[in-house]
C-alpha cells in the first residue's frame, strides 16, 4: 500500500443510470479491497449529474438520452451543464488523491461518458492511474461513442475495451468479474488479459458508507439497497450476454444471503432490498432455503424485510408443495419480481432457447395472484425468428396480461425496444443472421428475410397503441425513451438502413408493414370468439336452498337450486350472443320468501336464505377484488332478496373493464407525465413522429 495517497483506489459509478438505487458494483469492490486492508472510497457521479440539473428529472432525462444516443441536440445552457459535469468529475477525482481510479462501465449506455473522461485523463497524463471494469466493456460501441471517437471499419467488430486500449486511453482493464482481479492488481500491479470469472462466490458484503440515501428518488419513498446472491444464469437466451460474461451459474447458500439482508437492515435501517442477480430463483433448493429463512425472520421482525429480483418462470404444476412454495415467497417479503417474458409466442421462445413457455408465464401469474405477489413483466418484439403469426400471439399475450395489471399482480409492464443483435451472443453468432455493428438494428435473418427494421419498428408502435387503448396500468417510464431511440434510428440512419435491407431482404408480402395499424389494433381487441365467466358463490339455506337464474342478455346460463355451501360455475358465452354495446350480465335469486330470514328476540339474524359471491371472474378479470368497481357497477357482493344484480358492459369485456376500473391506474400509460420524466415528446407525439419516419423507410 502506498502511504503517499489518501486512497489506494476509488470506485466510480457513471451516468446515465436510474435515480432510484445505489448500484452495488462499486460498494462490493470497496468491501472486497477494504477487507484486505486497502483504503477505498466510492463516488456516484450519476447523482452528481442530477444535482447539476438542479434535480430536474426532465433535464436529467434529456442529458441521459444525449449520453446514450450521442446525437441529440442540446441548448447552450444544457451543453454548459454537460461541460460542468465533466470538469467537476475530473476535479473531484484528482482531489481524492487516489493511486488508482476505478470507472464502472455498466453498459453501452456509459460508453460516451467513459470515453469523454478517458480523453480528459489522457490530456492530464493520468491514463496509467485509470482502471476500467464492468460488463459494458464487452459491448461494441455502435452509436454510443459517435462524436467522441471516430470508429474505422476495422474496429466495427471490436469490443469497447479493445478500442480504448488500442487508442492508448486505458492501460488497466478488467475483462469479466472484478472481485479477484482488483485484488490481484492492487497486490502486484498486473491484470490478466484473459476473461475473469467468479470461481466461487464469497461473502463480500457491499460497503454503502459513502452514500447519502437521501439523495435518491426512492420508489414510494422507500430506500432500497442492492444485494448480490448469485452470478451467471441457468438459461442461455440467445440475445443475452450474461452466460458469456459469467459462465456457470453460482450462488450463495440461501441462509447466507438472507443473513446478509438482515445485517444491512440492522446496519442501515433499511428493510427493502434488490437482488442484482440475473436470476433469484436459478437454483430452487437455494431459493427455497432463502425464502424459508426470511419468512421465519419476518414472522417476528418489528419491520419485515421486502425484497425484489429477477425471477424465471417454471411450470411448477407438478410440484407436491407448490402452494407452500409461493406462500413462503410472500412471507419472505418477495414483491415486484421481474419476469423476462420476452414474447407471447412459444415458437419465438423456443428460438430464443428460453426454456420456458407462455403457459408457464400464466401459471406463475395465477399463483402470484392467488398469493398476493406482485411482479414486473419485460417484453420485446422483433426477434430474428418472429413471424407475423408470432407477433399476433405476442399482441394477444399483452391483452391477456391486462387482468393481472388491474388486479395488481403485474405492477409494471415494459414493452421494451426493438430487438437488436448484441455482438458475441448466440443470436449474433447464428450463421443464419447477417448484421452490421454500425447499428444494432441493422440485421436480418436469412431464413426470415421479410422481418426488416421497418416491419419491426411498426410492430413496436402497434404494441404501444394496444397498451394505450387498454390503459395498461404501470407501464414503465422507459416508454418514450424507447420510442425516441427508434425515432433516432429512423431519422439519422435511414439511408444506412435502406441500403442494408435492400441488399438482404426479399419481397415477401407476409412481412410487409401492416397498412392500417389502428384497424389492426381494433381487430386484435375484438377478435375473441367467446367470453368466459367463472363464478363461485356460497349458498346459505333456510326453508330450502336458494334458486338462482343467471343469464347474459337473453341467454340463460343457469336456472337451478344451489347446493348448501360453495358452488362453482364456469360459463362460456359465444361471441354471436354478445353485442358491441349494452350487454347485460344478470344473476338473481328467485325464491326468497318472507319466512326465509329467521330473527331472534334481540333482532339478530340467526338463519337466512342468501347467496354470497366468493369469486367473479369475467375473461380472467377479478371483479370482486375491485371494491370500487363492484360498488359502482354491481351494487352488492351478494343476493339477499329477489332483486337481481346486473352488470351492463360492452364487448370486448377486457377493453370495457380496463376503461371502467380505476384499480391500479395511478401510474397508467395514459396518465404518465412523460414530459416531466422521460423523453422530449409525449407518447402520442412519439407515435406520430415514428409513424412518419417508418413510412419514409423503403423496406
Amino acid at each position: 500500500m502506498n502511504k503517499t495517497f489518501d486512497n489506494d483506489i476509488v470506485f466510480c459509478q457513471l451516468p446515465p443510470m436510474s435515480l432510484d438505487r445505489i448500484y452495488s458494483a462499486p460498494p462490493i469492490l470497496k468491501g472486497v479491497v477494504q477487507s484486505l486492508g486497502y483504503r477505498s472510497r466510492c463516488f456516484d457521479f450519476n447523482i452528481k449529474l442530477f444535482d447539476l440539473c438542479n434535480r430536474d428529472t426532465k433535464l436529467f432525462s434529456k442529458l441521459s438520452n444525449y449520453f446514450v444516443l450521442a446525437d441529440i441536440s442540446l441548448s447552450v445552457e444544457e451543453q454548459s451543464v454537460v461541460t460542468q459535469f465533466f470538469n467537476d468529475v475530473v476535479e473531484t477525482l484528482i482531489q481524492s488523491n487516489s493511486q488508482y481510479i476505478g470507472l464502472s462501465v455498466f453498459s453501452y449506455y456509459t460508453h460516451f461518458v467513459t470515453t469523454q473522461l478517458l480523453l480528459r485523463f489522457e490530456k492530464l497524463k493520468l491514463t496509467d492511474r485509470i482502471v476500467l471494469g464492468g460488463r459494458g466493456l464487452t459491448n461494441t460501441p455502435c452509436m454510443s461513442i459517435l462524436g467522441t471517437l471516430e470508429i474505422n471499419d476495422n474496429e466495427l467488430h471490436l469490443d469497447f475495451f479493445e478500442i480504448v486500449k488500442s487508442r492508448g486511453l486505458a492501460t488497466h482493464v478488467i475483462n469479466g468479474a472484478g472481485e479477484d482481479a482488483i485484488v490481484e492488481f492492487l497486490q502486484n500491479g498486473n491484470i490478466s488479459t484473459s476473461r475473469h470469472k467468479v470461481e466461487k462466490i464469497a461473502m463480500h458484503w457491499p460497503d454503502y458508507n459513502d452514500y447519502n440515501i437521501d439523495n435518491y428518488i426512492w420508489i414510494n419513498d422507500i430506500p432500497m439497497l442492492d444485494i448480490t446472491g448469485s452470478v451467471g444464469c441457468v438459461r442461455n437466451c440467445d440475445f443475452c450476454t450474461v452466460p458469456i460474461q459469467f459462465g456457470k451459474y453460482k450462488f450463495l447458500p440461501g441462509q447466507d444471503l438472507a443473513k446478509q439482508m438482515i445485517h444491512f437492515q440492522q446496519t442501515y435501517k433499511i428493510n427493502k432490498f434488490s437482488l442484482t442477480d440475473s436470476l433469484a430463483n436459478g437454483g430452487l433448493k437455494h431459493f427455497k432455503e432463502f425464502v424459508t429463512y426470511l419468512a421465519e425472520h419476518n414472522a417476528t421482525a418489528e419491520i419485515p424485510i421486502i425484497w425484489t429480483g429477477q425471477y424465471i418462470c417454471r411450470d411448477m404444476s407438478s410440484s407436491i408443495n407448490v402452494d407452500e412454495f409461493y406462500r413462503l415467497i410472500k412471507l419472505s417479503g418477495g414483491q415486484g419480481l421481474t419476469i423476462g417474458a420476452e414474447s407471447g409466442s412459444n415458437h419465438v421462445l423456443e428460438s430464443i432457447d428460453k426454456k420456458s413457455s407462455v403457459e408457464a408465464l400464466f401459471f406463475e401469474l395465477e399463483k402470484f395472484r392467488q398469493h398476493d405477489i406482485s411482479c414486473q413483466i419485460l417484453t420485446f418484439c422483433g426477434h430474428w425468428s418472429e413471424r407475423h403469426e408470432d407477433f399476433v400471439e405476442h399482441c394477444q399475450m399483452l391483452i391477456d396480461l391486462v387482468p393481472y395489471m388491474r388486479s395488481g399482480t403485474i405492477s409494471a409492464l415494459q414493452l421494451g425496444t426493438v430487438f437488436g443483435l448484441m455482438p458475441g451472443t448466440p443470436a449474433a453468432l447464428n450463421i443464419n443472421n447477417v448484421f452490421s455493428p454500425k447499428n444494432a438494428n441493422m440485421w436480418i435473418s436469412r431464413i426470415n428475410r421479410g422481418n426488416t427494421f421497418k416491419v419491426r419498428a411498426q410492430r413496436r408502435l402497434i404494441l404501444s397503441k394496444i397498451a394505450h387503448t387498454l390503459d395498461c396500468g404501470g407501464v414503465l417510464l422507459t416508454e418514450t425513451h424507447n420510442l425516441e431511440k427508434l425515432i433516432a434510428n429512423c431519422k439519422n440512419h435511414a439511408d444506412e438502413l435502406n441500403q442494408f435491407f435492400l441488399k438482404y431482404s426479399r419481397d415477401d408480402s407476409q412481412y410487409r408493414p401492416i397498412e392500417d395499424a389502428d384497424a389492426f389494433v381494433d381487430k386484435m381487441l375484438s377478435h375473441k370468439e367467446s367470453m368466459h365467466i367463472k363464478l363461485k358463490v356460497e349458498a346459505n339455506v333456510c326453508n330450502g336452498s336458494p334458486h338462482i337464474v343467471i343469464h347474459v342478455n337473453n341467454n340463460v346460463l343457469c336456472d337451478a337450486d344451489l347446493e348448501p355451501g360453495l358452488n362453482d360455475f364456469n360459463f362460456v358465452v359465444e361471441k354471436q350472443k354478445l353485442n358491441t354495446h349494452n350487454n347485460v350480465f344478470s344473476i338473481a335469486m328467485t325464491n326468497k320468501g318472507d319466512n326465509d330470514t329467521v330473527i331472534d328476540n334481540n333482532g339478530n339474524i340467526i338463519n337466512d336464505k342468501n347467496v354470497i359471491f366468493k369469486e367473479l371472474f369475467i375473461d380472467n378479470c377479478d371483479l370482486l377484488s375491485d371494491i370500487e368497481f363492484c360498488y359502482n357497477e354491481l351494487g352488492s357482493h351478494g343476493l339477499w332478496n329477489n332483486v337481481p344484480i346486473e352488470l351492463h358492459f360492452d364487448w370486448p369485456f377486457v377493453q370495457w373493464y380496463s376503461k371502467h376500473s380505476n384499480k391500479n391506474k395511478s401510474n397508467s400509460f395514459s396518465k404518465l407525465k412523460e414530459d416531466e420524466t422521460q423523453g422530449s415528446y409525449t407518447t402520442e407525439d412519439s407515435w406520430k413522429i415514428l409513424s412518419m419516419h417508418i413510412q419514409n423507410l423503403v423496406i
